[in-house]
């Protein structure tokens, strides 16, 4: 399937049930879109998703040490300008705060619209991340996470929000910009945070947000100060790093699932 037609079940997927709305956390609405009815619950014991869930859990336990668990560690930062960077070879220009300032600014506000849409399925469902009850490798401290908000991904849902928003200002990049969305999403996994399914529910989430944000004046006006950062970035900026870019396609090859 490609990222389009992806994009479209996506889409489809999380309106179908219909949206209610949360409250207002100071993004860009004034009040946020409700995920809990579109991510449903997450995966019971002896499902086959929750087969799922744990078999790719163990199988990227062996991933430790590697080039994508560096990746997976680097994309644990939600830093507005680490977000930026994430997406530099995706749009082929190295992106700083130097070059991209309204898009820094742009993803800093937008991540709490992301963040209000996610938490709500977060408090009613308090699903256990992967790494409870056990000592299995995790690329990030212990501590650093809440244990019992894993369902949906809040990482994913940002990301997906800011890619969905990425390949809108970008079209000509959209392929790669969705499939640098993805492996950041799926880092989460590498990671040792969150279950596959909690990334899927974030890809649901994170479409609901932008579909919201995208109807929004004040957005839309950032969003097209943010397009004029990427392309004047394309046009004098520095090209991203090679050895990372590598990676990151790497990465893109081999989907988790």
């Amino acid at each position: 399937m490609s990222h389009r037609s992806s994009l479209a079940v996506i889409f489809a997927a999380a309106f179908a049930g219909g949206i209610a709305f949360a409250a207002d956390t100071g993004g860009y609405l004034p009040a946020e879109p409700d995920a809990v009815a579109t991510v449903g619950a997450p995966p019971a014991d002896g499902t086959a998703e929750m087969a799922r869930d744990r078999k790719l859990f163990d199988q990227t336990r062996k991933l430790k040490d590697t080039p994508r668990w560096t990746l997976a560690t680097s994309d644990v930062s939600k830093k507005p300008a680490d977000i930026a960077k994430d997406f530099s070879c995706a749009v082929g220009a190295e992106l700083t705060p130097d070059n991209a300032p309204h898009l820094i600014a742009l993803i800093g506000k937008m991540q709490k619209d992301a963040s209000g849409v996610s938490n709500p399925a977060k408090d009613k469902y308090r699903r256990d991340r992967p790494y409870v009850g056990n000592d299995a490798p995790i690329c990030e401290a212990r501590d650093a996470e809440k244990p019992h908000e894993s369902y949906p991904s809040g990482h994913t849902t940002m990301i997906w929000t800011v890619g969905l928003m990425m390949a809108h200002m970008d079209p000509d990049r959209s392929e790669q910009i969705l499939a640098r969305t993805r492996v950041y999403g799926e880092s989460r996994v590498v990671c040792g945070v969150h279950w596959m399914s909690d990334v899927d529910a974030g890809r649901k989430a994170g479409s609901i947000a932008y579909q919201a944000l995208s109807l929004d004046p004040a957005f839309q006006s950032d969003e097209d100060a943010a397009k004029q950062d990427i392309t004047a970035a394309r046009a004098n900026g520095v090209k991203p790093d090679a050895a990372r870019c590598k990676v990151e396609a790497a990465a893109a090859k081999h989907p988790l699932d």
